[in-house]
């Protein structure tokens, strides 16, 4: 399994079911030979201690930094195989706000 971390502001938080969030981050994503571009990534929070900390501690606008691992599922449809990828998040850490102001 692979394992991801970002850091990014948080879009939504989203509850799915009793025991899934969603969390939709914004966040830079760098590009070999091109700029770098603005992307949502969704994050399953399926743990208890995180997703207790993005329900009650998260608000649209935070910073945040997320630690997991991304998961490959395979569908069949007929003939066709279809793959996705899951961003399974394993531990959020919300980021102290950066200090902006006059003569900074």
């Amino acid at each position: 399994m692979l394992s991801f971390t970002l850091t990014g502001t948080v879009s939504s938080v989203l509850t799915n079911a009793p025991d899934e969030t969603t969390l939709v981050l914004e966040t830079l994503v760098a590009r070999t030979d091109a700029q770098p571009r603005l992307s949502w990534i969704l994050c399953s929070v399926r743990d208890a201690d995180p997703r207790k900390i993005a329900a009650q501690h998260l608000r649209q606008g935070d910073q945040v930094r997320v630690d997991g691992e991304i998961e490959q599922h395979r569908r069949q449809v007929g003939e066709l195989g279809f793959f996705s990828l899951v961003f399974i998040a394993r531990k959020i850490e919300r980021l102290p706000e950066p200090i902006t102001g006059a003569g900074q």
